[in-house]
């Protein structure tokens, strides 16, 4: 059963493991997989995890995505550095998510206009 012994068929099984990002609640992780979605609780330095809901939809998971083009999937994502917030990116769009409160805090915009303009420090 792989790294989910909870789930008779674990989320990576058919398509691989798109994204993750952590969590600010320990060693917990949100893991993606097409347009699927779980919560993970894990050992660090170590091969064992659980997952802690059900595996849902991305808008089940979080309902403010629905109207959003990362309904169906997440590229790539990762934990701020702010409490409950993380960046999830799409083809050349991004937002940013408070996973707390399920709030929507920056609505998808350009990365290029956001993240490539940005000058050296």
């Amino acid at each position: 059963m792989g790294i989910y012994p909870s789930r008779a068929k674990p989320l990576h099984a058919e398509h691989g493991i798109d994204c993750a990002f952590g969590s600010h609640d320990g060693d917990e992780a949100f893991l993606f997989s097409g347009n699927l979605c779980a919560p993970i609780n894990y050992s660090p330095g170590t091969l064992k995890g659980l997952i802690t809901k059900p595996l849902m939809t991305i808008t089940a998971m979080f309902p403010f995505l629905k109207k959003r083009e990362f309904k169906s999937s997440i590229d790539a994502a990762f934990e701020s550095t702010r409490k409950y917030e993380a960046y999830l990116f799409k083809d050349d769009r991004y937002a940013l998510i408070n996973y707390g409160s399920e709030l929507l805090i920056i609505p998808a915009s350009s990365t290029s206009s956001s993240w490539l303009t940005a000058s050296p420090v």
